[in-house]
């Protein structure tokens, strides 16, 4: 027993070293150091990246939203159609106007009361008095208040002219927000993100008082038409800053304004523009609104019009009806809602609705368009006659006034000029014996487009002209082979 007892001593005894292995009470607390110095610096972080991460995000809605109230001022509500003609109301809270009437020098008139107009889509309040008249009922009202001009000329009874100014606040809800601000219960608008904006229309004509070099060029609205103006550019090229060359986008459709269509605009003003001729520069465009329009400063006679099916271009706006091209080489056929040229006039930049943002080199030279050539096919009954046509395109656009020259086994049998539409018609050729296929050759050097007849062996007593269509142009060259027909 005793040696038993011994044995189980001198196990313990060498086991005790590695059972009694640990961190010490140093290590322990330098842990605890660390740990702590970690818990401190994520918690005094935290909240301002959290701050942060709000900031970012209210100004990207404040931008949106920012965009869209513009765009709503511009085109007088028409743009708020989409979310429903009176859902504004849903995202105004309140508007208030303080008009204040001042003398020339800008100092507020005592003999005149200041008014404070304050508007809900429930309650409007002059200077405190409360009545339920007036209200924010629908789109149209909010962007006319919006759209209240900074200064209003005023002409009293006494004392000479004076000016109203308007100081415009609005109350807004996000509209561009996530859809648990869209709400309409009270909840919704009492925890959805809100922000005031400051709103201030400048007139730009007739106010002396304050800038005496504003002048009018709408010219009553004789060429003109009296439909938005989405979008202006000046052309770099001119020789003095005093004789302006200016260019203008206009909105909407013809049938608005019947009496003057048009899309884009051309102005040309004489010394500090007290005269003034406008031109229409429309020219094929189709009857769409155009928001934007640019002037390439190293190639003047070139400009750049954004719609809302995208862009086009003309490489020469100087003709009394410049040709205009969509530009498809990449661009999508989306709203254009603004376009800018880089300082170093080496890029156009395209900005789109919802499509995203798009650049373009330029150059000091024209936009080199393929021509496609296309044939329709005619008949004709022996003896009597046919009509030929060809159709000219380019970039999705008729090309008019350009010749088309038939020719019959290598003889000439006439020519015809291209329309508005691109069509050039050889009217009431003789059908008779000969069966006739169509080749399609390159320009000439004159810029004659050329389609060449082949004629062939008699074969009945009625013919059928059938075609081959094909492309024009360093992009896309036409073969130089005839193919014939399967009857010719």
């Amino acid at each position: 027993m005793r040696l038993k007892l011994r044995n189980f001593r001198y196990l313990a005894a060498r086991s005790t070293p590695h059972s009694m292995a640990a961190f010490t009470m140093v290590e322990i607390a330098l842990s605890l150091a660390v740990i702590g110095f970690a818990l401190v610096a994520i918690i005094g972080v935290l909240p301002a990246g959290m701050s942060v991460q709000r900031d970012n995000r209210e100004e990207t809605l404040i931008n949106f939203d920012s965009a869209f109230l513009i765009d709503s001022l511009r085109s007088g509500a028409s743009n708020t159609f989409g979310l429903g003609q009176n859902d504004l109301t849903n995202y105004v809270l309140a508007i208030t106007n303080i008009s204040t009437v001042c003398d020339t020098n800008g100092a507020p008139d005592g003999a005149f009361t200041p008014r404070t107009n304050w508007f809900t889509t429930t309650n409007y309040s002059l200077n405190g008095t409360v009545t339920t008249s007036n209200l924010l009922t629908n789109s149209a009202i909010i962007v006319g208040l919006l759209s209240t001009p900074k200064y209003i000329s005023f002409f009293p009874n006494q004392g000479g002219p004076r000016i109203i100014s308007n100081l415009v606040t609005a109350d807004f809800r996000t509209i561009s927000g996530a859809a648990v601000d869209q709400g309409a219960s009270k909840s919704s608008r009492d925890f959805a993100f809100s922000y005031r904006v400051t709103v201030e229309v400048i007139p730009s004509g007739n106010y002396p008082f304050f800038d005496p070099n504003w002048v009018n060029v709408t010219g009553a609205n004789g060429v003109l038409p009296n439909r938005p103006v989405l979008g202006i550019a000046l052309d770099p090229s001119v020789a003095a800053a005093n004789i302006p060359v200016g260019y203008a986008a206009v909105g909407g459709f013809n049938a608005n304004t019947p009496t003057t269509p048009g899309h884009v605009f051309q102005v040309t003003c004489a010394a500090t523009c007290g005269s003034f001729a406008w031109l229409d520069k429309t020219g094929n465009l189709p009857d769409i609104p155009v928001d934007s329009v640019i002037v390439n400063p190293n190639f003047p006679q070139q400009v750049f019009a954004g719609t809302d099916w995208g862009v086009y271009y003309t490489n020469d706006v100087t003709v009394a009806s410049p040709l205009w091209y969509r530009f498809e080489n990449g661009l999508p056929h989306a709203m254009i809602w603004d376009m800018q040229i880089d300082r170093g006039a080496t890029t156009l930049s395209v900005w789109t609705r919802g499509r995203g943002a798009f650049a373009y080199p330029l150059s000091s030279s024209p936009i080199v368009t393929p021509t496609s050539l296309a044939v329709s096919p005619a008949t004709g009954i022996y003896g009597g006659t046919t009509d030929l046509s060809a159709t000219l395109t380019a970039g999705g656009s008729g090309v008019s006034g350009e010749s088309i020259s038939f020719t019959l086994n290598s003889s000439p049998v006439g020519s015809a000029t291209t329309n508005g539409s691109g069509v050039a018609t050889l009217s009431s050729q003789p059908a008779d014996k000969w069966q006739f296929c169509y080749r399609n050759g390159h320009c000439s050097n004159s810029g004659t487009r050329v389609l060449e007849l082949l004629r062939a062996q008699p074969i009945s007593s009625s013919l059928a002209l059938s075609s081959r269509n094909g492309t024009f142009g360093p992009q896309a060259p036409m073969p130089e082979e005839l193919i014939p027909l399967p009857n010719c």
